[in-house]
């Protein structure tokens, strides 16, 4: 792994580069104030040492002693071990205070601060050797410089362990992961400390592992389911038509041979733009754009359209529908969805009982009810009848000629657009209820919350 890749190896720079600016401006600050200190101090030696001398020898008229004036004036400048030199009206060298002085005529790079004082017959020169505290200042910088690196690389080592162990237990999880069976999802994996933040992410790994499985299982489910329903027709057409070979056969009986293939093939076809479709609308590729319709004349084209189906079983069809619902929606998703629901009631109500159909407004929504009796076979949640393929009497199912992609369809269809689809079942009854916008909605707009879902009233949907 590059180290520009691994997290411990950041945190470690990143902390340690942090540490290191800190302490770098801390020193440089003492640095600094150091300097400015000695300057001050220097240079109030300097002018409080020129001040008296001026002072002395103004009152002295010129004529003061050179050894006097080293011996009262020599005190204050050892507090910054300054020197005097004293020079004659000439500039001969007269005395000194000490062997260390600023030499004669003047140097600017001997090192030395240096404040003059003249009068009628002396010259008088002031200095403080300013390069012993310009090599105390290098030196403490040095030492600071040095506090900087040890204290570094103590700060690097410390955060390399003690990141190292906190990541620790994610290079356990890591090598749990990599440990556990390919062949299923079922797997739980244990958390490798009693951390919270640990504990938290194994409950979300394992919860994401059971919703793959359930996907994996769902999938499996769908395949198989897919490859049933494909070879019930395909062995139907293919029996007849190796039937009608055995023998030479009327033109009556070669009629019936191709009619039942021919409805084997209608069969098929349908199935097959079912799955397409489906597909297409898991892949959001099916997209058709808004358009404005009437919801109104949408449900009554379905209705009428499956009129011979409620005939059929002798259902009972009341519509409670506005005067017009103008939308601007999709109206191939719409119809797919509406027409499906309402099919769905026509084909698998109890006989001799009531289908409802409902169209209202409220909270700038429009409420599609679709209420129908329904038997003891279905189950108490939705989960199930959305899935491709379920059906919860496979007898029933062959009867009514349902393939079971018509739910499931409708909930891809509702997820697609945002719009919400509600089931749930009573004692006797199920209930469908889809809350379409009023306006426009972007595709792939969210549904609707969990909280809103289960406030509604309204029971909920027969399955294909």
């Amino acid at each position: 792994m590059s180290l520009t890749r691994s997290l411990r190896a950041r945190m470690t720079l990143l902390f340690t580069s942090v540490t290191v600016g800190l302490l770098l401006l801390v020193a440089a600050g003492i640095v600094g104030y150091t300097a400015f200190a000695m300057h001050r101090s220097t240079d109030r030696v300097l002018v409080a040492t020129e001040r008296r001398i001026r002072q002395e020898l103004s009152e002295a008229r010129g004529r003061i002693s050179p050894g006097e004036l080293i011996r009262e004036e020599g005190s204050l400048l050892e507090q910054v071990d300054g020197a005097l030199l004293i020079l004659d009206g000439q500039g001969q060298f007269v005395a000194r205070s000490r062997w260390a002085a600023p030499r004669w005529p003047r140097r600017e790079d001997d090192g030395w601060r240096v404040r003059v004082v003249r009068a009628a017959n002396a010259t008088v020169v002031i200095g403080v050797p300013w390069h012993r505290y310009q090599a105390a200042l290098v030196r403490e910088a040095g030492l600071l410089l040095g506090l900087v690196v040890c204290v570094a690389l103590v700060v690097a080592v410390g955060v390399w362990v003690l990141v190292g162990r906190t990541l620790h237990p994610i290079r356990l999880l890591v090598r749990q992961v990599e440990g556990a069976p390919m062949e299923s999802l079922r797997g739980t994996l244990a958390a490798p400390s009693e951390d919270a933040e640990l504990v938290e992410l194994v409950h979300t790994l394992n919860q994401l592992l059971s919703r793959l499985d359930q996907t994996v299982a769902a999938r499996g489910r769908f395949y198989a389911a897919a490859s049933h329903e494909l070879r019930t027709p395909l062995q139907a057409l293919s029996g007849h038509l190796e039937l009608s070979l055995t023998r030479p056969r009327t033109g009556e009986e070669y009629r019936e041979v191709v009619r039942e293939a021919f409805g084997q093939t209608r069969r098929l076809t349908r199935l097959v733009q079912d799955l397409l479709l489906l597909n297409q609308l898991h892949q959001r590729t099916a997209l058709p754009p808004s358009e404005p319709l009437d919801l109104v004349d949408v449900i009554q084209r379905s209705v009428r359209q499956l009129q011979a189906a409620f005939q059929a079983r002798r259902l009972e069809l009341t519509l409670d529908l506005p005067d017009d619902a103008e939308v601007e929606l999709p109206p191939s998703h719409v119809e797919v969805l509406v027409r499906n629901l309402v099919e769905n009631a026509a084909k698998y109500a109890v006989p001799e009982t009531t289908v409802s159909i409902r169209l209202d407004r409220s909270s700038g929504r429009w409420h599609l009810t679709i209420r129908n009796a329904c038997g003891d076979e279905l189950p108490a949640q939705a989960d199930r009848l959305f899935e491709p393929f379920y059906r919860p009497d496979a007898s029933r199912s062959s009867r009514t000629g349902g393939n079971g992609l018509g739910l499931a369809t409708c909930k891809a269809v509702s997820d697609l657009h945002g719009w919400v689809l509600l089931w749930r079942r009573d004692v006797t009854d199920v209930c469908v209820e889809v809350r379409l916008p009023a306006t426009a909605a972007p595709i792939g707009a969210p549904p609707a919350s969990l909280k809103e879902k289960e406030s509604c009233p309204v029971p909920a949907l027969a399955s294909l």
